[in-house]
């Protein structure tokens, strides 16, 4: 006696749990921009990575408070906020640094 085997119904909770990761996995890059304190950052921690953008996004977010990092060629960043508007970005940077502005990278956690 074998009959059709019953329908398989879709795991409506493990797609929206797979969906949920994937939006808080999501990171928004942001090249030639680097916030800092009083230039639209907030900094909380400061690593050394060596260029590892992977190793610096992980450390934020298992950082409490952390809401974006800042790469360089070495360093991570932590920072609790990140106001795009008022970071050092092409177009947005008039001091003697700006001349590194493409060094920097800034990653936003979404």
């Amino acid at each position: 006696m074998h009959g059709d085997a019953p329908a398989v119904k879709p795991d409506i909770n493990a797609t929206q749990e797979a969906e949920a990761k994937a939006a808080a996995a999501a990171v928004w890059r942001y090249p030639s921009t680097n916030c800092y304190d009083g230039r639209g950052g907030r900094q909380i921690g400061r690593l050394a990575v060596h260029g590892d953008a992977r190793s610096c996004e992980g450390a934020c977010r298992s950082t409490a408070g952390c809401a974006c990092c800042v790469t360089d060629d070495i360093n991570c960043y932590l920072n609790a906020f990140c106001n795009l508007r008022q970071c050092d970005c092409v177009g947005n940077c008039d001091h003697e640094g700006c001349g590194r502005l493409s060094a920097f990278t800034t990653w936003v956690l979404a």
